[in-house]
């Protein structure tokens, strides 16, 4: 198997350039590990440009036919107001942590839930009446900014979420969206529940 370079491999040995390269054999009739495989295939892919968290999401759900990286990328791909950080600090419960560094290192775990999709849902919904509001103002929106804050007062504040989703429908339509810090968002949105 050629882990990488099987281009250039079919381009020097159809014009007859000598090819170089590194043969990584059984060793005592036991097989490469597939992890070893694969540190090797990043490796090797990272040389170049480096890998965006992205592309570690998708090899980890096509190569290793990782359900948790095939979730969390379905996740992604459905909500397009969610950003990576939010969205990983949402699934696992865990905002303590970078999506990052646990997505790279292959230490991504949660449950997909019917409780924690609706929870994404109600977000990205919220979110998106955000992002209507500001587009083309230029604006200071950072969707992991109200993605956050919005988790955030889910979790902490006993708002039914219907109510919350009026909340921010109101907030979005009567306030300047202070997308700078998360703190400041749930500031806003908190005093119109407070205050009606």
């Amino acid at each position: 198997m050629i882990v990488d370079g099987q281009h250039r491999f079919v381009a020097c040995k159809y014009l007859n350039v000598p090819i170089k390269y590194i043969v990584y054999s059984h060793v005592e009739g036991k097989e490469i590990p597939d992890t070893e495989i694969t540190e090797l295939i990043i490796m090797a892919n990272n040389t170049g440009k480096p890998w965006k968290v992205k592309d570690y999401i998708n090899w980890y759900a096509d190569f290793d036919d990782n359900v948790i990286y095939k979730n969390f990328r379905e996740y992604y791909d459905t909500y397009k107001s969610m950003d990576i950080n939010a969205l990983y600090c949402i699934i696992t419960n865990n905002p303590s942590q970078r999506a990052k560094e646990v997505i790279e290192s292959n230490s991504l775990n949660f449950v997909k839930t019917e409780a924690l999709t609706s929870q994404i849902e109600f977000i990205d919904s919220c979110s998106e009446i955000f992002i209507d509001r500001v587009k083309g103002s230029g604006g200071g929106y950072r969707k992991n900014v109200i993605n956050l804050a919005l988790y955030n007062l889910m979790k902490s504040k006993d708002i039914p979420l219907e109510d919350l989703k009026k909340i921010v429908i109101t907030y979005a339509n009567c306030h300047r969206i202070d997308g700078t810090n998360i703190q400041s968002c749930m500031y806003g949105i908190t005093r119109i529940f407070n205050h009606g």
